[in-house]
């Protein structure tokens, strides 16, 4: 899970193509992440975490491992045929990432377009974010199986103790009125975790290279 949490700031220009456009810094089955990519996703992720981009070796090399897991991602859910985001759909999810930055999505255009990011980029952004949400919930969620003792555990070793530390001397909502949060959260969490499991092997299975050139 704590790998797939950053995948989803993670939205790069991937390419099949042999053409060289600056520098090649991985190739995943045949695709192909620049030092371009990995530059551009770092701004990216900087302009939305209001932070300023880390250029250093480290995070290109931890940035490119996360372009070459959302390469396999995209690769897997196009083998398996699962349907794009539709305009419309991406709109959405524009518009929702914006309210979870604070503004609306005109100003979150605005300001991206004022960093140098253009429409279609930040568009990318909300695309993969559905891409990754889908295959999660396509692949993964039906293989969850959730019983009322893993109701009752997360309600008696989770929720119950962090209720009473938010609000002390407050009683907490009987286990009942929280059944559906509850089942929605650990659905969530199995199928993460499942997804995790999956996209480990699925690199060992995938031919991945690194350039080291690139990150010098």
């Amino acid at each position: 899970m704590r790998r797939l949490l950053p995948l989803m700031l993670a939205a790069a220009a991937l390419t099949g193509r042999a053409e060289i456009v600056d520098r090649i810094a991985a190739s995943v089955a045949g695709q192909v992440v620049t030092l371009s990519d990995i530059r551009r996703q770092i701004r990216i992720a900087a302009f939305l975490e209001k932070s300023q981009p880390d250029f250093s070796e480290a995070n290109l090399r931890r940035v490119a491992s996360l372009l070459v897991d959302q390469a396999i991602i995209s690769r897997e859910a196009e083998l398996s045929r699962y349907a794009a985001p539709s305009f419309p759909e991406i709109e959405a999810a524009l518009g929702e990432f914006a309210t979870t930055l604070g503004v609306d999505k005109q100003k979150m255009l605005a300001s991206a377009l004022e960093y140098g990011f253009s429409e279609e980029e930040m568009r990318g952004q909300a695309a993969w974010r559905l891409t990754l949400v889908r295959f999660i919930d396509y692949r993964f969620r039906p293989s969850v199986l959730i019983g009322e003792e893993d109701i009752e555990r997360y309600y008696s070793e989770v929720f119950a103790p962090q209720f009473r530390q938010r609000t002390p001397g407050v009683a907490p909502p009987p286990p009942g009125a929280l059944r559906p949060r509850i089942i929605e959260i650990l659905n969530t969490q199995l199928a993460t975790g499942a997804s995790q499991l999956w996209l480990e092997q699925a690199r060992k299975q995938t031919r991945i290279r690194y350039f080291e050139e690139a990150f010098k």
